[in-house]
This record gives C-alpha cells, sequence and structure tokens, in this order.
C-alpha cells in the first residue's frame, strides 16, 4: 500500500500579507497537520544523491525555476517520506504550491497514482487595500523579529520595539510601489490557478479580511468533516 493512501491535501492561496501563515498556522496545531513548503522540500532533495536531486540542483544552480515534472517527483518523495515517518498523520497543508495552472492537474495526477486526495483548494480572498493597509503600518524589531502594526498592533512607544528597546524597521518590500508590485505579480500568477481549481469544483474561497478568529473559525468548520473530530 502506497504510504499517501487516504492522505487529504489541501493547498492555500492567498495574497502577499493576506494572512495565510497565522491561518495555515492555527490549522496545523487545530488538526495535528504539517504544513509542506515546497521550497524547503527541493531544497532539502537538493542534498541527496540521487537522478531527482542532482535535476534540482542543476537548475537551481543556473537560476532557473524547476520544472513542473520535477516539482511533482519532489512533492511526491517529499511527502512520502513524510506519511512514512508518521503515518497517523490524516493530512497536509500545501504552502507555495501549485504555482501555475499546470501544477494543478500535475497534483491531480499525482494523486490518482498515489492514492491521495486534493480535499479542499483554499483562497483567502482579501481587497489589495486591505493588503496595502497591512504592509505599510507593518514594522518589525531588527533584533528578535517582533512584529507590530502601526494601527493594529503599535508597539507602546512609537517606533521603538516593547521588548528589545530599538528602532522599529519596515521591510523594503513593505513600501507602497513594493507591495503594487507583489500584488500585480500574485494577480497575474494566481487567476488561471483559482479558475482550475474551481473547474475542478475544488476550490473554496474564504473572506480573508475580517478579524483573524472569525477566518480561523470558518476554516476549521469547513475542515471538520474532513477529519471526523468532535467540534472544540
Amino acid at each position: 500500500m502506497n504510504p499517501l493512501e487516504g492522505k487529504l491535501l489541501f493547498p492555500f492561496i492567498a495574497p502577499p500579507n493576506g494572512g495565510k501563515g497565522t491561518q495555515t498556522n492555527a490549522l496545523c496545531t487545530r488538526f495535528n497537520m504539517p504544513k509542506i513548503d515546497m521550497g524547503a522540500i527541493l531544497r532539502q532533495i537538493g542534498k541527496e544523491d540521487t537522478e531527482l536531486a542532482r535535476q534540482v540542483r542543476e537548475r537551481q544552480a543556473n537560476g532557473q525555476l524547476v520544472e513542473t515534472p520535477v516539482v511533482l517527483e519532489a512533492l511526491k518523495e517529499g511527502l512520502k517520506k513524510l506519511a512514512e515517518k508518521n503515518p497517523d498523520v490524516k493530512g497536509y497543508i500545501l504552502d507555495g504550491f501549485p504555482r501555475n495552472s499546470s501544477q494543478v492537474d500535475g497534483l491531480v495526477s499525482l494523486c490518482k497514482e498515489t492514492g491521495a486526495i486534493v480535499a479542499k483548494a483554499f483562497y483567502l480572498k482579501v481587497p489589495d487595500s486591505a493588503i496595502m493597509t497591512r504592509a505599510v503600518n507593518r514594522r518589525i524589531c531588527p533584533v528578535g523579529g517582533e512584529i507590530y502594526n502601526l494601527l493594529s498592533k503599535p508597539p507602546k512607544t512609537p517606533g521603538i520595539c516593547d521588548v528589545h528597546g530599538v528602532a522599529l524597521d519596515q521591510r523594503n518590500d513593505d513600501k507602497p510601489e513594493k507591495v503594487q508590485e507583489r500584488l500585480r505579480s500574485f494577480q497575474e500568477d494566481t487567476r488561471p490557478i483559482v479558475k482550475r481549481f474551481r473547474e475542478l469544483e475544488l476550490l473554496e474561497k474564504v473572506d480573508g479580511d475580517r478579524p483573524e478568529e472569525l477566518i480561523t473559525q470558518d476554516l476549521v468548520t469547513i475542515l471538520q468533516p474532513f477529519f471526523d473530530l468532535t467540534p472544540a
């Protein structure tokens, strides 16, 4: 029996600063399921002495994107290792995958081959204006990495970290022109992915422009039946 037989896969899509990290972390804790970072899987496989690893290293060394068939094989191998290590885990959140519509179809094919199931693809829908507001008001402590928001979570002393007492920084990619560029790229890349998941009747669109706890509550309600758990 394939170790991925019956395992549930939940791709998550959200714009930059859309709250994906917060929500997926909450769901990982609630349902005891790992979050699969495609970049981390590729880096780990790239260290191995296999033909797949050689292909990954070669593409990365040339500054090229890893081709879809190689990415899918890496994902399959990474998931199989995780499933073999902890067979009681029921599902996995896919973070950073798929990145185009061909990878969506490749993921479906991978599931047919291994017995895994794409249960739902979540799209956290957040207006560009809300993303911009979040980003331009975010500040980060350069010492401990504490994150503040000048509107929703300001430091006690303006511009100073509550913990380390140092001046807070603004990331370069949180400046308005950079945010607009990232949002434009996200929309171009994501539109065909969302469309394909919708065609496959797998898409679950969730309003991400609300308090975090309300979003989490909705996501838990949607996921609960898949895990056959008694609601907390």
